[in-house]
């Protein structure tokens, strides 16, 4: 899905002043081969090199951040989502076992592609004590002391090339204009907020 969007709509019209791009992809490819959101992994790998060198020639100047898919717990993430959907399994399977292929393939993408900087966020985060409990917040989706933690990591890796998180400004649109333009501007606000938009 990122392959077919990563077109002109998606990236800022002043290409030349992009900084940094970061990219996280596979959780969702992981799943087991019969849900909807599955990649195979060899399809997987394929699409992830070339989305890297569409950056590449689209961002000529950008520092390209390839980060591997966090750790997923499959009994709290079935959990969440069996209590958010009323019962209904969605069959997902995900868990660490399915989704370290797509580790490894993304650690061997980044070994191979030309100025891409890797950050193994599944090891950093399943090598912390308690990683669990502290770093997600349904099994699958980062708790704020996660995305504290990966903030850390990509604030590192951008201090590598001279550049701080919060000095680079935002490009527009925000992902959810993107993917539900009925339904947010494109800033990522709700239309129906009551702030008159």
């Amino acid at each position: 899905m990122l392959l077919e969007a990563l077109d002109d709509a998606l990236l800022p019209t002043d290409r030349d002043s992009v900084a940094a791009v970061t990219l996280t992809l596979g959780s969702n490819d992981s799943h087991c081969s019969s849900h909807a959101l599955h990649v195979p992994v060899d399809e997987f790998e394929h699409n992830l090199i070339e989305i890297l060198s569409q950056l590449q020639a689209k961002l000529p100047f950008a520092q390209r951040i390839l980060l591997s898919p966090p750790p997923c717990d499959a009994d709290d993430w079935r959990a969440y989502s069996l209590r958010m959907s009323d019962g209904l399994d969605d069959g997902g399977g995900l868990g660490n076992d399915g989704l370290a292929p797509y580790v490894r393939a993304a650690r061997r993408v980044a070994g191979v592609a030309q100025e891409v900087r890797f950050i193994d966020l599944f090891l950093a985060m399943h090598s912390r004590a308690g990683w669990r409990a502290l770093l997600q917040a349904d099994g699958l989706h980062l708790s704020a002391a996660g995305n504290a933690m990966v903030h850390a990591l990509v604030a590192e890796a951008l201090a590598d090339v001279g550049r701080a998180p919060l000095d680079l400004p935002v490009h527009l649109p925000h992902w959810l204009a993107k993917t539900s333009p009925d339904a947010f501007d494109a800033e990522g606000v709700p239309l129906d907020a009551g702030n008159g938009r």
